[in-house]
């Protein structure tokens, strides 16, 4: 049985609509306990790892995927590797990101990157580099009055089109209905 809830938010943001399935199963609570823990621990340090844990947390109460990893502990990325790729990412969201780029820049094969970058940030690295490309549109979207289809364009998206779907996905709001819920 699946039951909606809404996360309560802090004063400026939207609530987010969170379905409770099957969280009083005792594994699944235990699962749910650590990986807050875990982002609670670090908050300070590790801000990556804390939007990792939470977004496992959100999926776990949505019933989308199992939140027990599937690598073994330690099979992740050093932490040079990790920088150095999320920096590259960071400094390239506007354009195209192949895999391949990245797994170099970690001095890495292709297929062992991919489920190392997956050990490290708990996201497939495609996925990790949408939810980088969504926060810059957030964080544009709420500082300047560019259309949709040039924020996409800045962001490394196809088209605004692209975007709009992306962005739906990820946070369950339309741009425009976030843009305005975000200025209002």
């Amino acid at each position: 049985m699946t039951a909606m809830s809404v996360v309560e938010a802090p004063r400026g943001a939207l609530p987010i609509p969170v379905a409770l399935a099957d969280v009083a199963a005792p594994t699944a609570l235990s699962a749910l306990s650590r990986l807050l823990a875990e982002a609670v621990a670090a908050l300070d340090r590790d801000q990556d790892r804390v939007r990792c844990n939470l977004s496992r947390a959100v999926a776990l109460l949505e019933g989308r995927q199992d939140p027990s990893p599937t690598v073994r502990e330690g099979a992740g990325l050093a932490p040079w590797q990790a920088k150095r790729v999320t920096d590259h990412i960071d400094q390239r969201l506007d354009g195209i990101i192949r895999i391949g780029e990245l797994a170099g820049i970690a001095k890495l094969s292709t297929s062992y990157f991919s489920r190392a970058f997956k050990a490290t940030f708990g996201l497939s690295p495609q996925t990790y580099i949408l939810t980088r490309r969504i926060a810059q549109v957030q964080r544009t979207m709420t500082t300047t009055r560019e259309p949709l289809c040039a924020i996409a364009d800045a962001c490394g998206f196809s088209d605004q089109a692209h975007m709009s779907r992306v962005f739906r996905r990820i946070t369950g709001a339309t741009p425009n209905s976030w843009r305005r819920a975000q200025l209002a």
